[in-house]
């Protein structure tokens, strides 16, 4: 079981899947880049639940973002509509340890090159928390 917050909003979220065979495991044996293609499998299946957004595209380098999103249904090519999504993951540590990384995810979007609407969404693994927070500009 995963908690989702989303601002006010927490959703406990209940995940399944298959244990990987000894192939599939050292198929995927490099641990940072399994947390972060983890992070994004999450994040992606947060985003279309609680929010009704879609990855339509990954997002240029220096963006502050990985991916932009749409509300379902969205014609991707029409980027007016899109937001950009920063996704990060977590594998261990305590819940201070994964909003520290949601403070930096954030602050990387707000330096990014994008205009765009942004929201940031990061994975504790050890905690179980999923986080996704609007990005506001103060400048």
């Amino acid at each position: 079981m995963f908690r989702l917050e989303y601002g006010k909003d927490i959703l406990d979220a209940a995940l399944e899947w298959e244990l990987p065979s000894a192939r599939a495991r050292a198929g995927w044996a490099n641990h940072p880049e399994a947390t972060e293609h983890g992070a994004c499998a999450l994040v992606l299946a947060s985003v279309e639940s609680a929010l009704g957004l879609v990855a339509i595209s990954r997002a240029e380098t220096r963006s502050g973002a990985d991916y932009y999103v749409a509300p379902v249904g969205s014609d991707p090519t029409e980027m007016e509509s899109a937001i950009r999504l920063e996704i990060s993951g977590v594998d261990s540590g305590s819940v201070r340890l994964l909003y520290g990384r949601v403070r930096r995810k954030i602050e990387q979007v707000l330096r990014g090159t994008g205009d765009l609407p942004a929201f940031v969404g990061v994975v504790g693994f050890g905690c179980k928390r999923i986080v996704l927070e609007a990005v506001e500009d103060s400048g």
